[in-house]
C-alpha cells in the first residue's frame, strides 16, 4: 500500500518499486482504477470509475484506454475504444 501526501492511494502488487500486477489506485478527485498495472501504468484489463458515475471497462495500454467500452452512470454505452481511438455512440 502507498498513500501519498497529495491524496493518491495505491493498494496492490509491486515490481522493482513500481505498481505492477493487480492493484487499485484512487485519486483525490474521487476517480478510481482497479485492474492490471505494468511498470507503474494502467496496462491490461481494468475498470476506471469517474466521479460523474461513468465507467470505462476494458483494456488499457501505457496508461490509456485501448480497447473497451465507456458507459454512462445508467449503464448505457456512450463510446467504444479500439486501439486508442474513441468512437462515440
Amino acid at each position: 500500500t502507498a498513500t501519498r501526501s497529495e491524496g493518491t492511494k495505491y493498494v496492490g502488487e509491486w515490481k522493482d518499486g513500481k505498481y505492477h500486477g493487480q492493484g487499485a489506485y484512487s485519486n483525490p478527485d474521487g476517480t478510481m482504477y482497479a485492474g492490471e498495472f505494468k511498470d507503474g501504468k494502467y496496462h491490461g484489463l481494468g475498470l476506471f470509475l469517474r466521479t460523474d458515475g461513468s465507467i470505462y471497462e476494458g483494456e488499457f495500454k501505457d496508461g490509456k484506454p485501448w480497447k473497451g467500452t465507456e458507459y454512462d452512470k445508467d449503464g448505457n454505452v456512450i463510446a467504444t475504444y479500439s486501439e486508442d481511438l474513441r468512437k462515440e455512440n
